[in-house]
């Protein structure tokens, strides 16, 4: 499996001391990326970039240099941060934060409709603030022809708000039917047991 997504830079930062990268790097490879390097910051935070504007710069150009097609970060980014990430890396280059990757690799495990369901709802509402970041810089017009026109932005917030709505009434569906055959089982005499572990 390993290297089905493509090649990915591993970025980390933190506030000070040493930024280790072998839990985020082993993520990454379970996620499918060959992990082609890393760069790394001890530093406070930039509110728009997550690391300091040269770091960024330096990450740039090792990512085209090695021909990454995602950079994922060991930290949670936030919208913005995300879509000004996007415009310093390379084109195409996928921007994915922490979060986001634990949400790739539950999504690549999920088995049954239930879980697969609820990694996709966990995902409708880690993109949905994204979205509103920008559709809201497409209205200010100040990213103009950022991933379309605000139009564009707004259409994709509402069909994730309609996505989330019809998923969770899907799971609220799948729910009364689990509750149902519980009560069967019990009413048959059978004793319910959970496994953990």
């Amino acid at each position: 499996m390993t290297g089905t997504n493509g090649r990915a830079f591993v970025a980390k930062r933190v506030d000070d001391g040493y930024p280790d990268t072998e839990e985020i790097r082993d993520l990454a490879a379970s996620a499918g990326y060959t992990v082609a390097g890393e760069v790394t910051q001890a530093r406070t935070e930039d509110p728009a970039l997550c690391l300091g504007e040269g770091k960024v710069a330096e990450l740039a150009a090792v990512v085209a240099e090695v021909d990454a097609t995602a950079v994922v970060f060991d930290n949670r980014l936030g919208p913005y941060q995300t879509f000004n990430l996007g415009t310093e890396l390379p084109d195409g280059v996928e921007v994915i934060d922490r979060f986001r990757l634990i949400l790739d690799i539950f999504g690549q495990r999920a088995r049954t409709k239930k879980a697969q369901l609820q990694v996709e709802l966990a995902e409708l509402r880690y993109e949905l603030p994204r979205a509103e970041a920008k559709a809201s810089l497409a209205k200010r017009d100040e990213r103009p022809g950022f991933m379309g026109l605000g139009e564009y932005e707004e259409s994709r917030e509402e069909d994730i708000t309609a996505q989330i709505s019809r998923i969770t009434d899907e799971l609220e569906r799948i729910e009364q039917t689990e509750q149902h055959r519980r009560e069967q089982r019990r009413e048959s005499g059978f004793d319910l047991v959970a496994l953990a572990g």
